[in-house]
């Protein structure tokens, strides 16, 4: 089954000086460890994800159940955050949007391996680099849409060589809107829904495996972990790596029917490594 171009990180670099960093030593003196663990915190979220996440009102609530913080204290690290640059406040304050250059920086260097394949295309509205700081590789689409669905950027372009097919995705879109939902797996921002069209693919990429018993269990497992949600741009790859793992280790293996096979989440945890960064 294809999927979408991958963009977020499975780890990223983090200075051995960081520590030596006035806004991170005044960060500490203010908030004591609270706040280096809220911005470390943050970080991986965005890294996760790619080059920024996008907030709303409930993002607060959900780090702080995560944290074991008090809400009120994160709205005020956050904004020292933002005042000391240490996130871009002018976009977060047009767009609710969490990023940097200097995570932009960091991002564009640790896909340049994956880029020789293809090339990772980025959201002007949310890229802040300027066009020398920006790495060849990195391609700045304009007029870009992103998609929630799938995670890739719907391009409106005048240049035949990046032009879509219109029909085609329009009728795609169409038959993603009319397949009928058969699951709703919890979501960072709402819910992933797996329509009949995404079951049937999955279905025919694991034909050993119960795509019915691995899709609740996921369901369950995230609606018992709140902080090991995915945004809803990312939750069909985390359902995909999710199910190949089992498929791999034959959980939940189809035979005649019978499905002998246990979930064991420990072990989940342990291969595919479901931490914070994962």
């Amino acid at each position: 089954m294809a999927r979408p171009q991958k963009k977020g990180l499975e780890y990223f670099p983090l200075d051995v000086d960081i520590f030596s960093d006035k806004k991170i030593r005044i960060l500490m003196a203010r908030y004591g460890s609270d706040g280096y663990t809220l911005y470390n915190y943050l970080l991986c979220e965005i890294f996760k994800e790619g080059y920024f996440i996008k907030t709303d009102d409930d993002f607060d609530y959900l780090v702080s159940s995560a944290l074991n913080m008090s809400y009120e204290k994160i709205g005020q690290i956050r904004n020292f955050l933002l005042e000391r640059s240490l996130f871009d406040d002018k976009l977060f304050r047009s767009d609710k949007v969490l990023t940097s250059k200097g995570i932009q920086r960091r991002y564009q260097q640790a896909v340049k391996a994956r880029a020789v394949k293809t090339a990772v295309n980025v959201d002007a509205r949310f890229w802040l680099l300027e066009k020398e700081e920006t790495e060849t590789f990195i391609k700045v689409r304009h007029n870009a849409d992103f998609s929630e669905k799938n995670g890739n950027y719907s391009e409106k372009n005048n240049d035949n060589s990046e032009n879509y097919d219109t029909k085609k995705s329009k009728v795609k879109k169409s038959k993603v809107k009319e397949s009928k939902v058969l699951y709703r797996v919890p979501a960072v921002n709402g819910y992933f829904e797996v329509t009949q069209e995404l079951y049937d693919e999955l279905t025919h990429t694991y034909p050993d495996t119960d795509i019915d018993v691995c899709l609740k269990k996921i369901t369950d497992y995230l609606n018992a972990n709140p902080s090991k949600r995915r945004y809803i741009n990312c939750t069909e790859g985390y359902i995909c790596m999710w199910i190949g793992g089992d498929n791999e280790r034959g959980t939940h293996k189809r035979k005649d029917n019978h499905y002998g096979a246990t979930y064991d989440i420990a072990e989940f945890e342990k291969e595919k490594g479901d931490t914070e960064e994962w």
